[in-house]
């Protein structure tokens, strides 16, 4: 090979070297000079579909691996800090005011949400008062016995008018933990009994101060089988905690920039009882939507029902290894009546039930106490998947 053209191609070679390295360099500085906030999450997201910081949820924690919501997403920021004052967060105390929703926020249906989502839990969700939710899930159970059977406030045509979007496409697909207890219980495992519907808030809505407003996200996803009166919770969301809200006490996550109504951010039917409650009456016949008798919950991973879970079915008071309950189905069966049921009702789990209980009273009549059915199943990660089943009661009592 002659000396010219040994020279052509190591010129070439270090042409090719040179345009990467100032390649790589231009990258280095664009990354490097783009703003970014180390505030803390965005509160307000414009996107005109699922806001930021729920995608990033959706794509850390992918489907199968939590409950939700999401969603969940994923709820309950009761321990490891105080719970008795509703203004304190897990790091801190938030001195912002905010107009709480005209109805019952002490009952607010909880998303699913994941620990992932919250950063300063650990896996377990440290030291739980468990007399705490005895007091919680009695209070429940009273709203359940007491409750007046008021029309619901809202509708179905409200999903629509509060910025919600219905897709009744989703397949149905269960695992074999949750279709066993399905078949125990008489639930028709039917594909076509058992229409997965998932309601996006993907529109703009009017928030309580009358205020167009962009989404921020929220998804509820969930399987109605009117035929054996089931409703499966799978996937769920709430906009309240995609809008940096604890979705029960609708007080910050984390502290917001000064004079920021989060408040704004949510559309006026925003909980997951409330869609999910006008979802079931427009499936069911229209003398039958009282037949609902069975909430089954996929999937729980929230640390304080999780805690909860562990403390009432671990022997020794539950001193056992986080996520190794080994208890497959039939499980254990806890009356309400009973402290274990009555801290399980006071879970962010049972929330929703309870809330879902009080707006359906009118359709659902006098039911008595719930049960709730606590079992688990192995995944791949070899630890253990929990799941509930509640039992609204017996009709009548």
């Amino acid at each position: 090979m002659s000396v010219s053209v040994r020279y052509r191609q190591c010129l070439r070679s270090i042409t090719l070297l040179a345009i990467v390295t100032l390649g790589f360099f231009v990258i280095q500085w664009q990354y490097s000079s783009t703003p970014r906030d180390t505030s803390g999450p965005t509160v307000f997201q414009q996107s005109q579909h699922i806001g930021r910081n729920n995608l990033l949820r959706r794509i850390a924690i992918p489907f199968g691996k939590h409950d939700s919501y999401r969603f969940s997403p994923q709820t309950s920021l009761d321990d490891p800090y105080p719970d008795t004052v509703a203004s304190k967060g897990p790091q801190e105390q938030y001195t912002d005011s905010y107009t709480p929703p005209t109805h019952d926020v002490s009952l607010t249906a909880v998303s699913n949400t994941t620990k992932s989502s919250y950063p300063h839990l650990a896996k377990r969700a440290g030291p739980i008062d468990f007399e705490n939710y005895v007091c919680k899930g009695q209070s429940y159970l009273q709203k359940i016995k007491t409750a007046a059977p008021d029309p619901p406030k809202f509708s179905y045509d409200d999903i629509d008018n509060n910025g919600w979007l219905v897709d009744d496409r989703a397949g149905f697909n269960l695992p074999e933990a949750v279709l066993t207890a399905m078949r125990a219980k008489g639930i028709s495992t039917d594909e076509g009994d058992n229409p997965r519907i998932r309601t996006q808030l993907l529109k703009s809505f009017k928030n309580y101060l009358g205020e167009e407003t962009p989404p921020d996200g929220g998804s509820y996803q969930n399987i109605f089988n009117t035929r054996s009166g089931a409703i499966i919770a799978i996937d769920n969301t709430s906009p309240a905690y995609c809008a940096n809200l604890d979705p029960i006490t609708f007080t910050p996550l984390t502290n917001p920039k000064t004079g920021t109504d989060l408040l704004k951010l949510i559309p006026p039917m925003n909980s997951w009882a409330d869609v999910i409650w006008a979802t079931w009456s427009h499936e069911s016949p229209p003398t039958a939507p009282g037949n609902l008798q069975y909430i089954i919950r996929v999937n729980v991973v929230n640390p304080i029902t999780k805690a909860i879970i562990e403390r009432v079915c671990y022997p020794n008071n539950g001193e056992g290894e986080a996520d190794q309950l080994d208890l497959p189905w039939p499980g254990r069966t806890f009356s309400t009546n009973k402290r274990n049921g009555q801290a399980l009702l006071g879970t962010p789990h049972g929330v929703g039930t309870t809330w879902l209980s009080v707006l359906g009273k009118r359709s659902l009549g006098n039911r008595g106490a719930p049960s709730v059915t606590v079992w688990s199943a192995e995944n791949l990660a070899g630890s253990f998947t929990y799941f509930l089943l509640w039992d609204l009661g017996t009709p009548g009592l």
